[in-house]
């Protein structure tokens, strides 16, 4: 873009360029053949008496020329297309030119008839009696001359008019050409860009069309499993059906279970509380028959013998000296065993009996008898 913004630019500044030269070419031509009309020799005029000065008509129609042939300058667009067709600025100085031209062509015809007048007030002098008539006919030559010169000029106005009209027109169609071809331009960048982005978008669409036909197939695995799935649901909602129906039937059969064993806690409590009381009265009972029968006389009374015998066996190896043969079992009679009963002494000897009644009685390892012997 900036490219075209330079060409258009140098464009535009070559268009103002031969714009001048036209225009300065239009302005030099009606002068450059004003000048050449002077070059002649000048005759002069002769100055008659009472004879009204005759106007001179080039100076109200030669300087409209120059005015009449200045162009006005319009200002062109700020932008031109890079394709303007230099057509139009070549039209331009010929129209101009033909204006000028017109123009000239009237001041000429304004000065042949102001030479005319010259040569014929000449010949006045030698023909004084025809002043008047020749004033006359000069005056009526330069009123039509001066007709067609503002007949030429207002031809040659109506031709700038044209000109000016031809030439905005020819800067709007350059305008409109540059705007078009600047659109076009645009429309070709943006449809090379909508190329670019179509070949981008069709391979993002492939792209999408295989990520696509991935996913298709993925989603019928996924569907697949989910029918799997479903499958085992159904099979894990039958077996848990089943499980809660066992689950129930064991719950039921718990709550049985435990009422029959609170029921059997009950009843083994009551047998056992019943066992013990049993238990406790046969061991009294036991106890009294024990005591009561001839059996616990005798162990009583084989613990009293072993006892004794184990004191004699003592108090013999203890003191050597002593003579224990009258202490002997066979002289026990009741009254001494009243009276060893009334001895405070015996209290720990009937303990001793108690223990030794308990279980048999045994000699000690470390005590040895009198020549080793025994008790008996």
């Amino acid at each position: 873009m900036e490219a075209e913004k330079i060409d258009g630019q140098r464009l535009f500044r070559q268009m103002k360029r031969k714009k001048r030269v036209a225009k300065k070419a239009c302005i030099e031509s009606p002068q450059a053949s004003a000048e050449a009309q002077p070059s002649q020799a000048p005759v002069p005029k002769p100055e008659l008496p009472g004879v009204q000065p005759i106007i001179d008509l080039e100076e109200d129609v030669a300087p409209q020329g120059p005015k009449t042939a200045a162009e006005p300058t319009t200002k062109p667009a700020e932008t031109a297309a890079r394709g303007a067709t230099k057509a139009a600025p070549k039209a331009r100085p010929t129209r101009a030119t033909a204006g000028a031209c017109s123009i000239g062509a009237a001041a000429e015809a304004s000065k042949e008839s102001a030479h005319a007048a010259e040569m014929m007030a000449s010949s006045s002098e030698s023909q004084g009696v025809k002043v008047n008539s020749v004033v006359r006919a000069l005056t009526f030559q330069s009123d039509r001359h001066l007709k067609r010169a503002l007949e030429a000029e207002k031809s040659s106005r109506a031709a700038h008019t044209e000109l000016r009209a031809a030439r905005g027109q020819i800067h709007r169609l350059q305008n409109d050409a540059s705007a078009h071809k600047s659109f076009i331009e645009v429309l070709l960048a943006e449809k090379s860009g909508l190329a670019r982005d179509k070949d981008r978008l069709r391979a993002e669409v492939n792209g999408f069309n295989v990520i696509q036909e991935a996913l298709r197939l993925e989603v019928d695995s996924l569907k697949a499993d989910r029918d799997s799935l479903k499958a085992d649901r159904d099979g894990l909602e039958a077996d848990w059906d089943s499980l809660k129906l066992e689950v129930q039937g064991l719950k039921e059969a718990k709550g049985k279970l435990e009422r029959e064993v609170e029921y059997l806690r009950a009843d083994l409590k009551e047998k056992t509380e019943i066992f013990e009381d049993a238990l406790k009265e046969t061991k009294v009972r036991a106890v009294i028959d024990y005591v009561q029968s001839s059996r616990f006389d005798e162990v009583m009374t084989e613990a009293y013998r072993k006892g004794f015998k184990l004191s004699r066996w003592l108090i013999r190896h203890l003191y050597p000296g002593l003579d224990t043969s009258a202490i002997t079992t066979s002289r026990i009679t009741d009254d001494i065993v009243r009276q060893s009963a009334d001895d405070p002494d015996s209290e720990d000897e009937g303990a001793n009996d108690e223990v030794e009644a308990t279980g048999p009685v045994t000699a000690p390892e470390e005590v040895p008898g009198k020549d080793n012997e025994p008790p008996k």
